[in-house]
């Protein structure tokens, strides 16, 4: 039913992705490498996010640390 919707709004997926669209990546850290991303008492992650205006996301996900940034 969702689909049937989704088909009689638009035919086909769009070529580009809407310069306004939200973006998420996700990259795997090896857990070695995950101080120097964090930094002491966050300094490089809060930096990163002061600086790109992202919201970064650190969980653990099958063993190696995982970053979303949105």
């Amino acid at each position: 039913m969702i689909l049937d919707k989704m088909a009689a709004a638009i035919k086909a997926p769009r070529t580009e992705l809407s310069k306004y669209a939200p973006r998420i990546t996700a990259i795997h850290i090896n857990p070695e490498k995950i101080g120097p991303v964090i930094g002491p008492q966050g300094k490089v992650i809060k930096g990163i996010v002061e600086a790109t205006v992202c919201q970064i996301d650190i969980r653990t996900m099958d063993d190696p640390y995982f970053l979303d940034g949105r």
